[in-house]
């Protein structure tokens, strides 16, 4: 449609002016990039993000665009706040029995895994103890 916004990203902007395609639009139109170098895929994201009116998305930055997994991602914080807190304060007065911490990892283990591939306890502590020198 007439009002839908055309952005054009003319690849291998990186080659010798010969080696570019004749048909290439004039520099308004388009966005030349090069998939090799990078360059250029600043100023396509910039316009793509302007283009659907969406808010800056940094590259350490994770975007979910299935709400199905937003949902599991935002019911997995609640847990795993609690177990970094629990955590911060194991050497308090009062500290979280790890019991408590456990069940907490298990919620958002829950969670994460109706995303991922399904993560079962024995795989977690199989996990755990190949990677960690765990005293007896």
């Amino acid at each position: 449609p007439a009002h839908t916004p055309l952005i054009l990203a003319i690849n291998k902007s990186d080659l010798p002016p010969q080696a570019k395609s004749a048909d290439t639009p004039p520099a308004s139109q388009a966005i030349p990039i090069s998939a090799k170098t990078g360059a250029g895929i600043p100023a396509l994201l910039d316009a793509l993000r302007d283009a659907s009116g969406a808010a800056r998305v940094d590259a350490g930055d994770l975007l979910i665009t299935n709400a199905r997994h937003a949902q599991a991602l935002t019911a997995a914080l609640a847990p795993l706040r609690r177990v970094a807190q629990s955590l911060a304060t194991q050497h308090s007065s009062l500290p979280t029995p790890l019991d408590l911490v456990a069940q907490d990892l298990r919620e958002a283990l829950h969670h994460i895994s109706s995303i991922t591939t399904p993560i079962t306890t024995p795989d977690l502590l199989a996990t755990i103890f190949s990677r960690f020198c765990v005293g007896k």
